[in-house]
């Protein structure tokens, strides 16, 4: 995924899998720093189904990282090895703006805006955000985050409060001590050798 893999791919490449009759074990080969929700409850959901339908194992793999957004989609899985070096975690959600009014108003232009209802033009460059606007954003991020936390909890009931809690991110045995991870390999081809 550090080359931006759109989850629409993934979705497709794990319905191959769970048609192929021959297909035993799937595994996710995880690199990822996160990224969107968009779409990630949903893929997620689907990767929960598939790993909980018999006669497949699903499995996430990583020798670099799964955080964020990917760590909401390799919960999901029967089994999520890591390497030693490997790091999992950044369970949080955010949402950021970047206002420009001051370098706007230092190159002697501002915004002239013009809208009807309560929130529209938020985020548009210039534009400060009202209290309201602030509180509707907040909302938003808490009710995604919630579903994230309770789909990590709900899949990998040993996580811990804090890895639920403090978006840190947590190499091989402190992933394992903290429940995210089922357990370390020290390569691919261990890993392999394991499944």
């Amino acid at each position: 995924c550090m080359g931006a893999v759109n989850p629409d791919r993934i979705s497709h490449a794990l319905d191959q899998a769970m048609a192929a009759k021959e297909v035993k074990n799937i595994v996710i080969d995880a690199n990822s720093p996160g990224g969107r929700v968009t779409y990630m409850p949903e893929l997620a959901a689907k990767i929960k189904r598939a790993a909980d339908t018999r006669g497949k194992t699903l499995y996430a793999f990583s020798d670099q990282t799964i955080a964020s957004s990917m760590t909401w989609l390799a919960s999901q899985v029967n089994e999520v090895i890591i390497t030693p070096s490997a790091s999992i975690g950044s369970i949080g959600t955010y949402l950021a703006f970047l206002n420009p009014k001051l370098a706007m108003s230092m190159q002697g232009y501002s915004l002239e805006f013009f809208g009807a209802g309560t929130h529209k033009g938020l985020g548009l460059p210039g534009k400060d955000l009202t209290q309201a606007d602030r509180e509707y954003l907040q909302t938003g991020v808490d009710k995604v985050n919630a579903q994230f936390t309770s789909a990590v909890k709900a899949a990998r009931p040993k996580v811990t409060e804090e890895a639920l809690r403090d978006a840190k991110m947590y190499d091989g045995k402190d992933a394992v001590k903290n429940g995210l991870v089922d357990g370390i390999a020290e390569s691919w081809d261990e890993f392999l050798s394991l499944i």
